[in-house]
């Protein structure tokens, strides 16, 4: 029997104190393994420890259905057999991120791109650069064992791209083998998508599925204080897709200072019939507080337990990690990355093809781990193997997951 209590700290983040192993806080999920079943007693806490605790637990028995969740609370048992289980076989997509831009008219605490773009020479990919990159991974050979093939359009804020229409109709234009993009996916802080409306609504006619990712990060307090402006033009843009029957999402980046608005951001979700997604804030500077990698675990087992409607479709919500395997990023000067939130560069377009087994991951070597890449920038603090289940292998960008 594990007993738990957990508690409130400073930082907005439960943490238990697992009685039966350790005085220490550590992760309640390091206990919540694959396989195995699962009895807990929760003593002396209150309604809203209560529910955290329950929606983790439901996320485990969501997760691995065929095992026995038990919680005692006080004197009474509940047995968790009737939490609808998650659908554990997700085809991910092949895809492509591209980071148009490096231009950008917000300058939030937790983007990466203001570590690596600051000393661009060139702030956008050119329209000739993005029609070879892309005719390039559409010959990818493994690009045929997928389902979808898509592209994330990034930036810095896309819309800011001079050539973003001639973008947007090329790639509903461009085949290759066959092949060709049936996924389009673009990115944005929301504050332009009213004035360009019109060209969302064309693209959203030109491809067999197109969405738009907008970034909120937390209620209308914490949204100014990550990213120096308020909510509303986000808010506006998530009214406007709906209006326009376009397909959205709501990306947040989860830090500790935000972790706690996890219900707020399922409310817009709810609210402007978006698709949530979710990724760990990886640290690259001392603005933000990441989480460690045993809150994250937990994190993730409570967000499965409170988003019923959705499969959540995430980097670092599976355990793989997609740089070489299914998806690779292309920064706006022409760098292969792997992936908008690594560090290592791994080649540039006018040296090396996107079709160069080098840049690929063999069957035989198989995915990376998520902690094996960019997670492993987020402070360890579990002994042993994170095993969580492999949901998606998706990255950053991958949205597209999501159920509306």
């Amino acid at each position: 029997m594990i007993s738990a209590q957990y508690k409130l700290d400073e930082t907005s983040i439960f943490r238990p104190i697992i009685t039966a192993a350790s005085k220490d806080l550590v992760s309640f999920a390091k206990y919540l393994r694959p396989n195995d079943d699962v009895h807990v007693e929760l003593k002396n806490l209150n309604q809203a420890e209560k529910a955290f605790i329950l929606a983790v637990l439901c996320g485990y028995h969501r997760m691995y259905p065929n095992q026995q969740v038990e919680i005692k609370i006080g004197k009474k048992f509940c047995k968790l057999i009737s939490v609808p289980p998650l659908e554990l076989i997700h085809k991910p997509r092949f895809f492509l991120n591209l980071q148009l831009t490096s231009r950008c008219n917000f300058s939030c605490k937790h983007c990466y791109n203001q570590l690596k773009n600051k000393h661009l020479k060139n702030p956008d990919l050119s329209l000739k650069a993005i029609e070879k990159i892309c005719r390039q991974f559409l010959a990818v050979e493994r690009a045929r064992d997928f389902v979808d093939i898509s592209v994330y359009l990034l930036g810095g804020e896309p819309f800011l791209h001079p050539d973003l229409p001639e973008i947007i109709t090329m790639l509903s234009r461009i085949k290759v083998n066959g092949l060709n993009f049936n996924y389009i996916a673009l990115g944005s802080n929301g504050l332009l998508v009213p004035k360009n409306i019109d060209l969302l609504k064309r693209a959203r006619d030109l491809f067999e599925s197109f969405s738009v990712q907008i970034s909120i990060d937390g209620d209308a307090r914490i949204y100014q204080q990550i990213r120096g402006r308020k909510i509303d033009g986000a808010l506006q843009a998530l009214e406007a897709l709906k209006q326009a029957n376009i397909k959205r999402y709501i990306n947040c980046t989860v830090s500790r200072l935000n972790s706690s608005c996890l219900e707020y951001i399922l409310e817009l979700c709810e609210k402007y019939g978006a698709g949530p997604h979710i990724t760990p804030y990886v640290p690259f500077n001392d603005d933000l507080e990441a989480l460690t990698r045993s809150e994250w675990e937990t994190f993730k087992l409570y967000l499965t337990g409170m988003s019923k409607k959705w499969h959540i479709g995430s980097c670092g919500y599976g355990r793989s990690c997609a740089i070489g395997w299914n998806g690779t990023s292309i920064d706006p000067e022409g760098y292969i990355i792997g992936c908008p939130r690594d560090p290592e560069v791994m080649g540039h377009i006018d040296y090396i093809s996107l079709m160069d087994n080098k840049l690929w991951r063999t069957k035989e070597e198989g995915p990376f781990l998520f902690y094996e890449r960019c997670g492993r920038f987020m402070k360890n603090d579990i002994a042993g193997e994170i095993k969580s289940v492999n949901l998606t292998s998706g990255c950053k960008a991958n949205a597209g997951s999501g159920r509306i």
